[in-house]
C-alpha cells in the first residue's frame, strides 16, 4: 500500500590532468633544480663541443633533442595521470502531510469572527452550512500551490502524502530549476484554469479511521530511503487519537535535525454533533416472538439536552419511504454527560431479513451530518418457527423446577421434559408432552437443543448418547450439561456416555471425587462468580444493555455453594465463569464453572454449578436472561450449518476497524470424517481490495478444527471463504459474511486542537501556523541537500605506448645526429 519514493540525485563528472609524484615539498624543489641543472649542462656542453663535424644548426638540434629527452624523463618520474571526479548532490525533501481522517469531514461554521477571518482568504466565504476541513485543505492547495509548493520546491524536493492511521503518497514535485528530464513528474501548470488550481485533483476522502501522526511521519521519513529530509509540514485539525504523543514525535524529528511545521485546519470552538454510535440486534429471531434492539447515542456541544431517538424497520434494499416506525423514545444524559443505551422491543410477524435503522434528528448547527443514523449490520434474519427443546433430568431439583417453568412460559420455545425419577404414569412437564424418551434418529431430529440436568445414566438407552452426539456433530444441534451433586459423577464415569463427554468443552478430572471430599461437598458461604476479562463482553453473559451495568449486575448475584470440579477447559473452548474461591483452583487456574465451544456443526456448554435458581431473589430477569441467551447460542449451530461439510465460526458478526478477527473452521471430508491436512487457506475479501489469504492451522487435540486470525482495517462488508479438501470427491466451499464498522475514534470529539499541533511543532524545533499564516512556511525551510565528491582510481599516462615511442624516437634521433656529426 505504501509506495517508496526514490531519493532525487544529480551527478556530474570532471576529468583533470594531475602529477602523482614529487609535486609538493622538497622533492619538487630538488626535482626542478636537477632538471634545470641538467638543461644548463646540456646547453653548456653543446655550445663548447669542438669535436667532429658539428654545424651550428646541428648543435641546436642536438641540444633541443637532449633537452626534450631530459624533460620527458622528468615528466615520467612525476607520474602524470588523468583523474576522474564524480560530483554527487542528493537533494533534500520537504514532506507535506495532509490529514485525511474522518474528522476532516467535519463542517465548521466558524462562529467566532476572528477564526472566520483566518479562513476567508482561503475559501472565499463560509456558507451557513459550514465548510469542511478537508475542503479548506483542498482550496489551500489549489489556490496556493503554484506559489506555495513552487517556493518549497525551489529549495528542496517536495513529496505530498495523505494520512490517517497510515501515510500514502499523493504527488511528487521537483525543484523548479531542474530540467524536465530529471523531474519525476512535470511541474504543475501556473495557469488559473489548469489542473494545478482544481481542488478535486487532490484525492482526499476524509474517511480514515484514526489520526496517527507519529506513524505517518515515520513512514514518510522512511520512504526517503536514507536521503535527507529538509522539513515536515503537517496540515491537520490536531485530533491526534492514536499512536505516539506529540513530544515523542518531536524528539524523533529533532534527533534527525528535521523541523516540523504544523498548519491548523478547522474551528477551535467546540463543535455541535449528535450521532448514533451503535445499533445491536440479534443475528436470528423468530417470527411473532419479541426481541430487543439496543441503540447507543452520543453528543457533543449541546450541554445536557435530551435527544429523541427513532427506530425504523425496513426490508434490505428498501427505500426510506417504505420504512415503518417501530418506536420513538427520548433519552437524557446522566450526570457525566453520557447517554444510556436504549432497548427497543421488536416483533416481526413474517419471516425474512429485516434491517432496523436508528436515527436522531439533525440539529441546526451540526458539524457532522452523516452519522445521525445507523443500521443493524447484518440484517436480522427472522425465522418462521419456534425452538424445540428436550430437557432430560435425573430428579426434580430446584434448577429443574425453575427452568421448566421458564421454558413453558417463554413464547419462543416449545419444550418437552423427561424427568427420569417420575413414575411411568406421571404426566410430564412441557409445552409438548411426551410419554417416552425420544430415542430414534427421527425422534431426536425434531429437537434443536438438548438440556441435560444431572441425568441418571442408568435411565438412558445404550445407543442414546451416540445418537444425540450425531445430531450435534453432524446436524448442528446444541447441548448443555448442567451438573448437580446426585448423578453427575456416575454419568461421567459411565463409558457409554463417552460420545457426549467428548463434545463438552471441558476435560474431566479422574480425581474429582477426591477433590470434592477434600474441599467439602458444600460451602457454608457462597463464593463469587469470576468473569475472565476476555469474556466480559460476551453476549452470553449480558445482564443489562450496557457492558458496565451488566458486570455490575453479575457482582450482585449470589455465588456458588456447590460445584463439580474439572481439570481444565479444552483448547477451543471459551470460559465464561470461574470459581472465586482461591482454594478452588488447580494447575490450570481457577475451576471452570461455565464454558462453551463449537462441537462439529453444533455447540455445547458445560454448567458446573447448580444454583442459578437462587438468582430469582434478585429478580426473575437475571435467571431468565441467562438461560434464554444460552439456549439461543446453542441453537445457532443449526441455523448456521445443519449437515454441511464445513462451517466458518467467529465470536461475532460485527467488528470495529482495526479489530482482530479470530476464525474457527470445522472441516469434514466427503465421508463427513474430520479433515486431517495440516492447514487450510482462508480467503478474505474486504471492500474493493484484492483478496488476501489467511492460513488456518490445525487445532491440536481436535481433528477437523482449524484456527487463524486477521485484522480488518477497512469499513464495510467482509466475506471470508474456504475451499475444503475433497479427497476423491469434489471440493466444497464454505463462506461467512461479516461487517466492519468505523472505529469512531475520529468522530467522538471532532474539535480542532491548536494545543496539540503547537506542541508537535515546537518539540521538533519547528513552528505552528494558522491557515492564513502558512504562506510563510517556505521562507523558514533551508536547502538541506548533501553534496559529495568521489575520485576514481587515476589512469597513468606513462603506461601509454605513445610515451615510450616518443622516448625511443628522441634517443634514436640524438644517436643519428651524433653519428652524422662524427661525435661517436
Amino acid at each position: 500500500m505504501f509506495i517508496l519514493a526514490q531519493p532525487s540525485v544529480t551527478t556530474r563528472w570532471e576529468t583533470q590532468f594531475e602529477l602523482a609524484r614529487w609535486t609538493v615539498g622538497a622533492g619538487l624543489v630538488v626535482g626542478v633544480a636537477l632538471v634545470a641543472a641538467g638543461l644548463y649542462a646540456i646547453i653548456w656542453m653543446y655550445r663548447r663541443e669542438g669535436r667532429g663535424n658539428l654545424t651550428q644548426r646541428g648543435r641546436i638540434a642536438l641540444t633541443a633533442i637532449r633537452c626534450a629527452l631530459l624533460l620527458l624523463i622528468g615528466l615520467i618520474a612525476l607520474e602524470p595521470v588523468l583523474a576522474r571526479y564524480q560530483h554527487r548532490h542528493v537533494r533534500a525533501t520537504t514532506l507535506v502531510l495532509i490529514d485525511d481522517s474522518a474528522s476532516m469531514a467535519v463542517r465548521d461554521r466558524y462562529r467566532n469572527a476572528s477564526d472566520q477571518a483566518r479562513v476567508v482568504p482561503v475559501v472565499g466565504s463560509v456558507p451557513e452550512s459550514g465548510v469542511s476541513r478537508i475542503d479548506v485543505a483542498r482550496q489551500f492547495l489549489a489556490r496556493e500551490q503554484t506559489e506555495w509548493l513552487r517556493r518549497l520546491a525551489a529549495k528542496n524536493r517536495v513529496e505530498v502524502f495523505r494520512f490517517s492511521d497510515r501515510a500514502a503518497p499523493l504527488k511528487s514535485r521537483e525543484p523548479a530549476n531542474d530540467s524536465a528530464e530529471d523531474a519525476e513528474t512535470p511541474p504543475a501548470s501556473t495557469g488559473s484554469d489548469g489542473p494545478a488550481t482544481d481542488p478535486t485533483r487532490w484525492q482526499l476522502r476524509a474517511a480514515g479511521p484514526a489520526t496517527d501522526v507519529g506513524r505517518a511521519v515515520r513512514e514518510a521519513v522512511g520512504s526517503l530511503g536514507g536521503a535527507p529530509a529538509a522539513a515536515v509540514i503537517v496540515l491537520s485539525d490536531g485530533g491526534l487519537n492514536q499512536g505516539e504523543p506529540p513530544d515523542a514525535i518531536g524528539r524523533f524529528l529533532e534527533s534527525r535535525g528535521v523541523p516540523l511545521y504544523a498548519v491548523g485546519l478547522g474551528d477551535p470552538a467546540e463543535p455541535v454533533n449528535v450521532r448514533v454510535t451503535e445499533v445491536i440486534g440479534p443475528r436470528h429471531a423468530f417470527a411473532r416472538d419479541p426481541f430487543s434492539v439496543t441503540v447507543q447515542v452520543a453528543a457533543e456541544g449541546i450541554d445536557s439536552r435530551p435527544l429523541s431517538v427513532e427506530l425504523l424497520r425496513l426490508a434490505p434494499g428498501g427505500d426510506a419511504d417504505s420504512a415503518v416506525l417501530v418506536d420513538r423514545r427520548d433519552v437524557a444524559p446522566d450526570e457525566n454527560g453520557v447517554y444510556p443505551p436504549l432497548s427497543f422491543e421488536c416483533r416481526v410477524n413474517e419471516a425474512g431479513p429485516v434491517v432496523f435503522t436508528a436515527r436522531v434528528p439533525l440539529l441546526p448547527d451540526e458539524a457532522v451530518e452523516t452519522d445521525n443514523a445507523r443500521d443493524t449490520l447484518p440484517p436480522v434474519d427472522v425465522l418462521d418457527g419456534r425452538m424445540r427443546l428436550l430437557l432430560v433430568a435425573g430428579g426434580p431439583s430446584y434448577e429443574y423446577r425453575f427452568l421448566t417453568r421458564l421454558l413453558e412460559r417463554d413464547e419462543t420455545v416449545d419444550v418437552s421434559c423427561w424427568l427420569q425419577s417420575a413414575g411411568t404414569r406421571a404426566v410430564r412437564d412441557g409445552d409438548i408432552v411426551i410419554d417416552h424418551l425420544p430415542q430414534t434418529a427421527e425422534e431426536l431430529a425434531a429437537y434443536d437443543v438438548f438440556i441435560l440436568v444431572d441425568p441418571n445414566p442408568a435411565g438412558l438407552p445404550p445407543e442414546w448418547p451416540a445418537r444425540v452426539a450425531t445430531q450435534i456433530d453432524d446436524f448442528g444441534r446444541g447441548m448443555l450439561f448442567a451438573a448437580d451433586s446426585k448423578w453427575t459423577s456416575v454419568f461421567l464415569r459411565d463409558p457409554r456416555m463417552q460420545p457426549l463427554l467428548e463434545l463438552l468443552p471441558v476435560v474431566f478430572d479422574s480425581e474429582a471425587e477426591l477433590i470434592i471430599n477434600q474441599l467439602g461437598r458444600y460451602q457454608r458461604a457462597a463464593w463469587p462468580l469470576v468473569i475472565p476479562p476476555e469474556s466480559a463482553g460476551s453476549p452470553l453473559l449480558r445482564q443489562a444493555d450496557a457492558a458496565a451495568a451488566s458486570l455490575e449486575a453479575w457482582s450482585r448475584l449470589e455465588g456458588v455453594f456447590w460445584h463439580y470440579p474439572v481439570r481444565r477447559e479444552k483448547p477451543a473452548a471459551t470460559v465464561l465463569l470461574r470459581h472465586g474461591n482461591p482454594r478452588m483452583a488447580g494447575p490450570y487456574g481457577p475451576h471452570v464453572l461455565y464454558a462453551v465451544q463449537y462441537a462439529g456443526s453444533g455447540r455445547t456448554a458445560w454448567l458446573g454449578f447448580n444454583s442459578t435458581w437462587r438468582w430469582q431473589r434478585y429478580g426473575p430477569e437475571y435467571f431468565e436472561r441467562f438461560w434464554i441467551q444460552a439456549i439461543r447460542y446453542l441453537m445457532e449451530g443449526k441455523l448456521l450449518g445443519g449437515k454441511q461439510r464445513g462451517v466458518i465460526m467467529t465470536d461475532q458478526d460485527q467488528f470495529n476497524a482495526g479489530d482482530t478477527v479470530v476464525v474457527t473452521l470445522r472441516a469434514l471430508d466427503e465421508r463427513f470424517e474430520p479433515v486431517t491436512v495440516p492447514s487450510i487457506d482462508l480467503e478474505v475479501v474486504q471492500s474493493d481490495e484484492a483478496p488476501r489469504t489467511v492460513v488456518l492451522t490445525a487445532t491440536p487435540g481436535r481433528e477437523g478444527f482449524y484456527q487463524g486470525r486477521f485484522v480488518v482495517d477497512r469499513v464495510g462488508p467482509v466475506r471470508i471463504s474456504a475451499t475444503l479438501p475433497g479427497g476423491a470427491g469434489a471440493p466444497a466451499a464454505v463462506q461467512r459474511d461479516l461487517v466492519v464498522r468505523p472505529a469512531d475514534l475520529e468522530l467522538r470529539r471532532p474539535v480542532m486542537r491548536r494545543d496539540l499541533l503547537r506542541r508537535l511543532a515546537e518539540s521538533s524545533g519547528g513552528r505552528y501556523f494558522e491557515i492564513d499564516e502558512a504562506s510563510a512556511a517556505p521562507d523558514l525551510i533551508e536547502d538541506r541537500g548533501e553534496s559529495s565528491v568521489i575520485r576514481e582510481r587515476p589512469r597513468p599516462l606513462w603506461d601509454n605506448g605513445y610515451v615510450f615511442a616518443l622516448l625511443i624516437l628522441l634517443v634514436t634521433a640524438e644517436w643519428i645526429g651524433r653519428k652524422r656529426a662524427k661525435l661517436l
